[in-house]
């Protein structure tokens, strides 16, 4: 018997068409994927920030409304306090360096501290009553982050500037059981990280967190950072419109400090 059904495979030309159109379905999806999972990062990011203001809510109940202090004196010279290593007990961990999950942003680098704290909001003896804006004052911030462990990380904090009108935030970071470190490199990575869609999530003094764009300081002759290489850092700063990082009740930015 004759077979009338003839078998042939697919031409060069047929194979080259499917493999174009796969190729123009990945070009579209996965961006939409990264995307998506960038997003599912920010609102992980989000929730550590509100869990750990909560717990900031918590220790300020059982210390007559005292916030964690960020240093013994006040100062960015003093001893510095590890809040993140006091918060601990208020998160649900009994040890910074093995429960770290909540302190460390998705979106950054596994061994680094994710947060950085507010040093105006930190001041010794400062209370909750003290905020007159508690849901305009910023606390905790997104970080850069750096290598080397979260022992000697937890007491990142930042420091707006006083009396200066430019965009640059300084930061510190534990440096050793008696000292800062503030050479460029750890204000580096203690300023605020544009890492979520070219924008930050924020912890408030009333305990929500949010995320808030960015805002662009390329033209700045006050860099966001000292650090040449570090090209998102001098390029983005944080949102300053409606927020009062000094804690003094006056809604930034002014005028004279560029701020608040």
């Amino acid at each position: 018997m004759n077979n009338n059904f003839s078998r042939r495979g697919f031409t060069l030309i047929e194979l080259l068409v499917v493999i174009a159109i796969i190729a123009i379905l990945a070009a579209i999806l996965f961006p939409v994927f990264a995307r998506a999972r960038e997003n599912a990062r920010r609102t992980s990011c989000i929730s550590n920030l509100k869990q750990i203001a909560l717990g900031l809510a918590q220790y300020t109940q059982d210390y007559d409304e005292k916030v964690v202090p960020y240093s013994a004196t006040g100062g960015s010279a003093s001893p510095p306090f590890k809040w993140a290593q006091i918060l601990q007990p208020y998160l649900g961990g009994k040890d910074t360096a093995n429960d770290s999950q909540i302190l460390v942003c998705p979106s950054a680098n596994s061994s680094r501290l994710g947060y950085t704290y507010n040093a105006t909001f930190g001041a010794t003896g400062r209370s909750l009553a003290d905020i007159q804006m508690p849901a305009q004052t910023p606390v905790y911030l997104d970080a850069f982050g750096e290598t080397g462990g979260l022992d000697i990380q937890q007491s990142w904090a930042f420091f707006v500037p006083a009396g200066a009108a430019g965009s640059r935030i300084a930061g510190r970071r534990y440096g050793s059981a008696t000292a800062w470190a503030s050479d460029a490199a750890a204000e580096t990575y203690a300023r605020p990280s544009s890492r979520h869609f070219d924008g930050i999530t924020i912890a408030f003094a009333d305990g929500h967190a949010k995320w808030l764009k960015t805002i662009d300081v390329s033209a700045d002759a006050n860099k966001a950072c000292a650090i040449t290489t570090t090209p998102d850092c001098n390029k983005f700063a944080p949102p300053r419109n409606g927020l009062d990082y000094n804690c003094d009740g006056i809604l930034g930015p002014s005028a004279t400090t560029g701020w608040d």
